[in-house]
């Protein structure tokens, strides 16, 4: 089929609840929101546990005055292992009361037939991951009931033998999946900068009529890498870039900044509205050249003969093992940035047990405690059941605290039945208010007196609870 038209949407930003209040102030220059709806959804415990919304979310993202689109971030296109768990039926349902006229993901994986990679990885650069690709895009864009894009990714890995190149890797993907194409120019900017193909070489080889969003963002270095951290300004050379390129995409229907709601804070109001200015002089350089769709040649058939499911595999035992010496530099960071997504998770569902872990054995012994549970417990791919099997781990094999069990019972107790979409008695030994305001003081509790006391959570309050998705 041609490809599809795209309607002009405009400049904009991914949205987050720390700008929703730039967002609703400014539309004249803020003019699209993108939706990450899995930030507002709630899963049941257990790795076939099914997710559901959160209807109050779906309700503010539908209020905001912008167009908006539809991303999403935890359910990657690009593996041999990819779960629904209702999650495709829940992403149609935001996008059609948004209202969304196309949707995207990731060409990554974050699963394999080894388990949970605890983050999103590159996929198979081969004719059979291009394979493996088409085949969940068409899955995927049937169950959507719209246009899909994938989203050009992040690769930290150095090119392997005989791998395609990744310009061809996302031509061949999009041309096969007769799909559309999410171009993150901050992403091919980190793979030039971390030895990957050049970002011009990659655009060279791009259907452009297939380009419907274009992405930036700002970055970091870590240990001799750019990462693809969202964490502040565009950079001026990636805009510059972005400036020459956009007149060139005949069919791009929003250009979007991304910044990661930690950061928000770092950036401040003032620089992320200027950050919009210069998206929406991006917007105005669009839509003035039109260029002939270039014919498309499959590239020769790339060496590398492994499988995608034997690729993946591979990766996943390596990135989730024993970390060995003199391990590759990419692998080591992988290890690291999934040790920090795990470790956030257990930060934002369980704050109190980690501080008065980080209080009682201080903060070494807590971070070598994390790392004993991470190669004992493979990664989830939801938040909620990685603070699950901490806690449960922790049960078995943690150190015997005064007023931990409390404060496990207290919070795995509000994630399980927020989950659960249920009400619950939870029962303590100690007054968790009084646990709660000794950690929030700064201090240890000490001394509480012994009861029976019980803290009763409601059905109708559970049902709303929302919790951060796997990314």
């Amino acid at each position: 089929m041609p490809p599809f038209s795209a309607p002009r949407l405009g400049p904009g930003a991914v949205h987050c609840e720390a700008l929703d209040a730039l967002f609703r102030a400014h539309p004249d220059l803020i003019r699209v929101a993108e939706i990450e709806p899995s930030s507002g959804w709630i899963k049941a415990p257990g790795p076939r546990g099914a997710v559901r919304s959160n209807g109050f979310a779906l309700e503010e993202a539908f209020n905001l005055p912008q167009a908006k689109l539809v991303h999403g971030i935890g359910w990657p296109i690009g593996g041999t292992v990819c779960p629904d768990g209702g999650a495709w039926a829940e992403q149609r349902r935001w996008a059609e009361r948004l209202d969304a006229p196309w949707t995207s993901e990731h060409l990554s994986f974050n699963d394999s037939p080894a388990g949970p990679a605890g983050f999103l990885l590159p996929p198979a650069q081969t004719q059979a991951g291009v394979a493996v690709a088409t085949a969940n895009i068409r899955a995927r864009t049937e169950a959507l009931g719209r246009p899909f894009a994938f989203e050009t990714g992040v690769n930290y890995l150095p090119p392997r033998p005989g791998e395609m190149p990744d310009g061809d890797f996302f031509a061949a993907v999009a041309e096969e999946a007769d799909c559309l194409i999410l171009l993150d120019l901050h992403n091919l900017w980190a793979n030039a900068r971390n030895g990957r193909d050049p970002v011009e070489r990659v655009l060279a080889a791009l259907p452009f009529d297939r380009v419907i969003e274009l992405h930036l963002a700002g970055g970091m270095e870590k240990d001799g890498y750019w990462l693809d951290a969202h964490s502040g300004p565009v950079p001026p050379g990636l805009l510059d870039l972005a400036r020459d390129l956009v007149a060139a995409l005949p069919n791009v229907g929003a250009v979007l900044f991304e910044i990661s709601p930690q950061f928000v804070d770092a950036l401040g109001p003032a620089a992320f509205l200027r950050e919009m200015e210069a998206m929406n002089d991006l917007w105005e350089r669009t839509g003035h050249r039109a260029v002939a769709s270039r014919p498309w040649v499959a590239p020769p058939r790339a060496a590398a003969d492994d499988s995608p499911s034997a690729y993946e595999q591979a990766l996943v035992a390596l990135l989730t093992g024993p970390a060995s010496p003199g391990e590759p530099p990419a692998i080591a960071l992988y290890r690291t940035l999934i040790a920090s997504f795990r470790n956030g998770a257990l930060s934002d569902l369980l704050p109190n047990t980690l501080r008065l872990l980080a209080r009682r054995l201080g903060e070494a012994a807590l971070e070598e405690m994390l790392a004993a549970y991470r190669l004992a417990a493979p990664p989830s791919l939801f938040p909620s059941d990685e603070a699950l099997a901490f806690a449960a781990w922790l049960d078995a094999n943690g150190p015997r605290l005064d007023y931990l069990e409390d404060l496990l019972e207290l919070e795995a107790g509000i994630v399980r039945f927020a989950g659960e979409g249920a009400g619950g008695e939870l029962r303590f030994r100690h007054d968790p208010s009084a646990v709660l305001d000794a950690l929030a003081a700064g201090s240890v509790p000490e001394g509480l007196p012994k009861g029976d006391y019980r803290l009763v959570l409601h059905a109708d309050a559970m049902a709303t609870a929302s919790e951060p998705a796997a990314a």
